[in-house]
């Protein structure tokens, strides 16, 4: 099998920039381009707005702010793992729920690799088992210190057939 694109999600948690490092091996090994994507949505204020007042705007514009800063942060994190490599890349970004905008976006992709999501917050990153439901595409969770992609080495696929408990469905992308 061979993947013409492969998507990456990128957060600011430790094992980010080796995600990043085994995304675009494998997007060596493949000719794939390379999508970058990251979703932070602001935290909700964990304040009443009735006894916030006026401030509860200026709290929702700081979480606002605070999240674009993230967004930023993390195309940084990206184009500088990604300099002078020649590879083909894109890069996304939205402020949203994480796994409905990466299940959005994922259309795009042969391939999404995303990291663990033990101990993230649901605003900063996708949880692995709402995409791996979720996406109709293949997801590759990236170990926590990945080197190198082990193209050659072994791979866990896990399937049940059957139907799945009904869920609450996630908030809808603000796409």
């Amino acid at each position: 099998m061979t993947y013409s694109s492969l998507m990456v999600y990128v957060d600011d948690e430790a094992d980010n920039v080796a995600r990043i490092g085994f995304a675009r091996d494998l997007a060596v090994v493949f000719d794939a381009t390379l999508i970058g994507i990251s979703v932070s949505e602001p935290e909700p204020p964990l304040v009443d707005a009735y006894v916030a007042g006026g401030m509860a705007g200026e709290i929702l514009t700081l979480r606002r702010d605070q999240a674009d800063g993230e967004l930023a942060a993390a195309k940084t994190r990206f184009l500088d793992a990604l300099k002078d490599t020649g590879i083909a890349h894109e890069w996304r970004a939205e402020t949203g729920y994480p796994a409905a905008c990466v299940a959005h976006q994922a259309r795009a992709a042969d391939l999404i690799l995303i990291g663990r999501d033990a101990g993230r917050l649901p605003y900063r990153a996708p949880d692995a088992g709402d995409l791996i439901m979720n996406l109709g595409r293949p997801v590759l969770v990236a170990p926590p210190r990945a080197q190198a992609a082990p193209v050659d080495g072994v791979a866990l696929v896990a399937w049940k057939e059957g139907a799945r408990p009904s869920a609450p469905s996630p908030p809808p992308c603000r796409c």
